[in-house]
């Protein structure tokens, strides 16, 4: 059967988690925004779509905690990543897209150090097809 469902704080959480157009993200500490941009210089990864960039961090689904931080500060969505097979536990994955990237990547480049350049790249990513393929190319160098 398919995981509906992770671990995060000592509590079961359903798949997906998405945010509701209404709902506001989290104020950010500087404290929170410097864990955070450590942790996705570890684990995270900013990928290239045809309609701009997108940052994804994937988990096991019994350590929920760091998507669930992601997700309260910058949105997106937290979804079902693989299946579990054999000894190797299912994964989860938290992913923004769009402007929520952009912003996203633009805080995140503030206070990262080994994936800084490709925040960068991201939080100026252009719609302009001419501009997102120098990007593109960009981001592929790094």
């Amino acid at each position: 059967p398919r995981l509906t469902y992770f671990y995060a704080y000592g509590q079961v959480c359903s798949l997906p988690v998405t945010m509701h157009s209404n709902a506001a993200p989290r104020t950010c500490t500087p404290e929170r925004l410097a864990y955070l941009g450590g942790f996705f210089d570890g684990d995270g990864c900013v990928s290239w779509l045809r309609s701009g960039c997108q940052l994804i961090i994937s988990q096991s689904y019994c350590n929920g905690e760091a998507l669930v931080e992601f997700f309260g500060v910058f949105g997106g969505s937290i979804r079902l990543c693989r299946d579990g097979q054999g000894m190797r536990r299912p994964a989860i994955r938290w992913v923004v897209c769009g402007s929520a990237a952009r912003k996203a990547a633009a805080l995140l480049s503030q206070v990262s150090i080994v994936k800084k350049s490709q925040l960068e790249i991201a939080a100026d990513f252009d719609t302009c097809p001419e501009r997102s393929a120098q990007s593109r190319d960009a981001l592929r160098l790094l």
